[in-house]
C-alpha cells in the first residue's frame, strides 16, 4: 500500500486527531505510518465509548456533543454535569 494510502487511512479513521494526509506522508516513512495506524487503533480500543441512551435526543456542552447515533470517548476531564448524565443514565457506555 502506498503512503498516501495510509495517511489517508488515518486521517479518514481518526478525524478528532486532525491529521493532514500530505503532512503525514511528508513527515513518515511507510513503517512509521503503519506503526502510527496500529498504535492509535490500540489506543482507541481501550478506551470505551459512549452514547446517548435515546437517540432521539442530544447533549451538548462546550467542545463535547453526542446527537442520534453517535459514539464518541469522553474528553480529557468531563464536566460535572457530563459525568452526572452518565450517573444518570441519559448517556451509555457502548457495549
Amino acid at each position: 500500500m502506498a503512503k498516501i494510502d495510509i495517511a489517508n487511512e488515518i486521517v479518514k479513521e481518526f478525524p478528532n486527531q486532525e491529521f493532514v494526509a500530505e503532512e503525514l506522508v511528508a513527515d513518515n516513512t511507510e513503517a512509521e505510518l503503519i506503526a502510527l495506524q496500529e498504535s492509535l487503533r490500540t489506543e482507541k480500543a481501550s478506551k470505551p465509548l459512549y452514547k446517548l441512551a435515546d437517540r432521539k435526543t442530544q447533549y451538548a456542552e462546550g467542545a463535547f456533543t453526542l446527537v442520534g447515533e453517535q459514539e464518541k470517548e469522553l474528553p480529557e476531564n468531563p464536566s460535572p454535569q457530563l459525568l452526572e448524565r452518565i450517573r444518570a443514565g441519559f448517556i451509555v457506555k457502548v457495549e
